[in-house]
């Protein structure tokens, strides 16, 4: 068994400010395999804290969910981002009100979203990139969080229908399509076309069309990489909705 050395409770907090005075400006942290180290008291003094990224190298990192105390302990977070580590279910209930932008690389179920959906419903940013496919999901979107501005997804096995039925998020403006490859032949899995199939373009034409091109549509082959318009949001990324003097830490 891994024996976790936990940060002091003081590790955010500023030897030189006196009891009482102002707590420690961060505005972003990132975490990476602190699951245990992390205690809800670590995270109390950053009030400001509005992004938090968690990353597990490992499927499962342990019995407990500390998400689940973290984000009680962070209540005013605008972003969060959450790669590998224990299903959505797990934390789902204590997501924050105040969430703009959501980041799910995780296990997570139908049902799962629509727990997200009733604690943040005013979701405006989504990256979905479950561990198992998302073909189930993508129909769910328009209903739960009508609110969207830019979604990031998987095509693969998402029926058209679905695929098109987006045109019915009103706000949407930026839709990334995270496949990076397709396979012309299914019955020759080995080969592989690192580019959108015509399928797939031929879909993301025809939403551009119902939607009266307000849709921008970025894949692998295509992604506007120059445009510094900070009304275009990237998916994974913090919602333009703070100053570029915030401060960030990685641990």
């Amino acid at each position: 068994m891994i024996n976790h050395k936990v940060l002091p409770p003081d590790f955010f907090s500023p030897a030189t400010v006196p009891a009482g005075g102002a707590s420690l400006q961060l505005s972003e942290l990132q975490l990476l395999n602190y699951d245990a180290v992390v205690t809800p008291d670590v995270l109390k003094p950053l009030t400001n804290l509005r992004s938090l990224s968690v990353f597990h190298l490992y499927s499962v990192p342990g019995p407990t969910c500390h998400l689940q105390t973290w984000l009680s302990s962070v209540q005013e977070l605008v972003s969060l981002s959450v790669h590998g580590g224990h299903p959505l279910a797990a934390y789902a209930n204590f997501l924050p009100a105040s969430l703009l932008s959501l980041t799910l690389c995780v296990d997570l179920q139908p049902e799962d979203l629509q727990v997200v959906s009733s604690r943040a419903p005013d979701l405006q940013h989504l990256h979905l990139e479950p561990w198992s496919s998302s073909s189930n999901l993508v129909r769910l979107l328009p209903q739960l969080f009508p609110r969207l501005q830019s979604l990031a997804i998987r095509h693969l096995h998402v029926p058209d229908d679905d695929f098109l039925n987006l045109r019915e998020l009103q706000h949407l403006h930026t839709l990334e399509i995270l496949d990076s490859f397709h396979r012309p032949d299914p019955t020759d899995p080995s080969w592989v076309v690192n580019k959108p199939s015509p399928r797939l373009l031929q879909l993301i034409s025809d939403l551009q069309e119902q939607t009266n091109q307000r849709v921008r549509v970025l894949t692998s082959a295509h992604k506007d990489f120059l445009n510094c318009n900070t009304s275009t949001w990237s998916p994974g990324a913090p919602p333009p909705t703070w100053s570029d003097s915030s401060h960030s830490c990685f641990l």
